[in-house]
């Protein structure tokens, strides 16, 4: 049996206490455009938290893991510094 190899999450900092998931894919730069953004989720190639999601405005907290395709990324507050 083969054991599929976790990839580590790479943090990406929002500067808001929430950020939408279309922006947060633009922000990480997985998208180049909004329009490519909507369609990701569209088709169901994001998920949230583990469960796939095509709710383009689901809004994402610090905490919240995002992955598309073999890209996984976690929300994180960015402290200011």
């Amino acid at each position: 049996m083969e054991m599929k190899k976790q990839t580590a999450a790479r943090a990406v900092a929002i500067t808001t206490p929430t950020i939408r998931l279309c922006d947060f894919l633009k922000l990480a730069g997985v998208c180049r455009s909004g329009s490519e953004a909507k369609a990701a989720v569209a088709v169901g190639g994001v998920s949230v938290n583990g469960s796939i999601t095509t709710v383009k405005g689901l809004q994402l907290r610090p905490g919240d893991v995002v992955t598309m395709g073999n890209k996984t990324l976690e929300v994180t507050a960015n402290d200011g510094k």
